[in-house]
């Protein structure tokens, strides 16, 4: 099995920084390829359901997200276009631990990305699906959950009034 990759946690600056493009060529480089096997082996022992490379310090522009039939990779995703209906729901992260908060996001999202082979993707998202995906891309964009959050709670409280 592939090796883990640390998580980095606020407020460690790399997290508001931006990523770079994954070219083409670094794509196909099998060392890079190993790297999305550990980003998504990382996820998974986490308990994770999305993870951005910045959170382990790789500054590219790359996310994993946990789907029914196993992790799959967005590569250099970008959001074309936000629905206007919005909802709020408890959002928590790998990199802000002890915390959750509620976070309003774009119920319906369409987003432009390749995969690991290099293959274009091109799909409008629903729902937690869109709010996963608009979660981790914010992480490409050096951008929190917590500085879009409405409310933030602790939660170790939550637990103990459970």
């Amino acid at each position: 099995m592939a090796k883990k990759l640390s998580i980095i946690t606020h407020p460690n600056p790399i997290l508001r920084k931006k990523t770079v493009d994954v070219s083409v060529s670094q794509l196909a480089d099998q060392t890079f390829q190993a790297f999305l096997d550990v980003l998504s082996v990382t996820m998974k022992e986490a308990d994770g359901i999305g993870l951005a490379a910045i959170q382990t310090g790789e500054l590219v522009s790359v996310a994993v997200v946990m789907m029914d039939e196993g992790p799959m990779h967005f590569i250099n995703p970008k959001i074309i276009s936000y629905s206007k209906k919005k909802q709020s729901e408890a959002e928590a992260c790998l990199s802000v631990p002890g915390v959750a908060g509620t976070v309003a996001r774009a119920t319906e999202i369409r987003v432009q990305a390749l995969d690991r082979k290099g293959e274009e993707l091109l799909f409008v998202a629903h729902d937690y699906f869109a709010r996963v995906l608009q979660h981790e891309i914010d992480h490409l964009n050096g951008i929190l959950y917590i500085d879009r959050a409405e409310k933030i709670w602790d939660d170790a409280e939550k637990k103990k009034k459970a």
